[in-house]
């Protein structure tokens, strides 16, 4: 089984993932958006860097937007979410997925000793769940035909789907149905 440490990015630079406390909420959107996150730790102080919580964009629009809060004054501790869910590098792709679904997350910290090691996020954990299952398939391909022809899953799904194409700007190509009562 495979860890959730084996999709961190060790390139990463966690800095991008790390914002304190006392900085301004604003600051913290700003920096989800320029890097392209959902997610933030919120650290005590640059110093220790011990994660106390989660930064997400939807706990600044029921804090700061929704409330009519003015977002310059209000500081990522005024709203940070301290009850986080999070897993160890050790846990399993597939139980990390599990509590995903369970908790309905479409992210997951990984935290050591209450330092942040990163953020695996949904899309990823999948990616690397439907890796390893085409590689059964493929071992179980060889294993059963005797061949030693790589199961492509590309091809298969073009095989069995035939895709067929639609202009939909001609009005020809389809028609409305509208029953009356």
């Amino acid at each position: 089984m495979n860890s959730i440490k084996s999709l961190l990015n060790e390139n990463t630079d966690l800095n991008d993932y790390i914002v304190e406390e006392g900085n301004e909420a604003f600051f913290a959107l700003k920096k989800l958006t320029s890097n392209k996150m959902t997610a933030l730790f919120v650290c005590d102080n640059k110093i220790s860097n011990n994660i106390v919580g989660v930064f997400t964009e939807k706990d600044y629009y029921e804090n700061v937007v929704n409330r009519g809060n003015l977002s310059l004054v209000v500081t990522v501790k005024d709203i940070v979410n301290r009850k986080i869910p999070f897993v160890n590098s050790d846990c399993s792709v597939e139980d990390c997925f599990q509590l995903m679904k369970d908790l309905n997350l479409h992210y997951m910290p990984v935290i050591e000793n209450n330092k942040a090691l990163g953020i695996v996020t949904k899309e990823k954990i999948i990616d690397s769940l439907i890796e390893k299952k085409e590689f059964l398939i493929n071992q179980l391909t060889v294993y059963i035909t005797g061949n030693n022809q790589e199961y492509d899953s590309q091809s298969a799904k073009k095989e069995k789907l035939k895709v067929s194409e639609m202009d939909f700007s001609k009005k020809e190509n389809f028609s409305l149905k509208v029953n009356s009562a």
